[in-house]
């Protein structure tokens, strides 16, 4: 996902396809002491990416188009990353309905 000029680049996460492929919900990953949600917490070894205890920011869930994320590969503001192992993505996926913090707009298009 863009990264605003001075920020560090987090990893995000595809975590639900939606509207037969043109849409997804993403979250992404931060450092463990900027976030009060530890619903899920990474630890170095559970992907590549992870370097330190991280937390999944639910807070900031968004759902995007692909056309957009396509948009954004095609001009280099986002990279892919190694994939998330089946058992981390379900990991991700079971906090989804655990937390309270998921916004509303993505709440509400949640796959139950």
């Amino acid at each position: 996902m863009p990264t605003p000029p001075g920020m560090v680049r987090h990893l995000w996460f595809l975590c639900f396809v939606l509207k037969d492929g043109q849409e997804g919900i993403f979250v992404n990953l931060t450092d463990s002491e900027n976030s009060e949600d530890n619903t899920v917490i990474l630890n170095p070894g559970d992907h590549p990416f992870v370097i330190k205890k991280s937390v999944i920011l639910y807070s900031r869930a968004m759902v995007f188009k692909r056309k957009n994320i396509e948009t954004l590969l095609d001009k280099g503001i986002i990279f892919p990353n190694f994939p998330a192992s089946e058992g981390l993505l379900s990991k991700i996926n079971k906090g989804f309905m655990s937390t309270s913090v998921v916004p509303e707009p993505v709440r509400l298009v949640l796959p139950v």
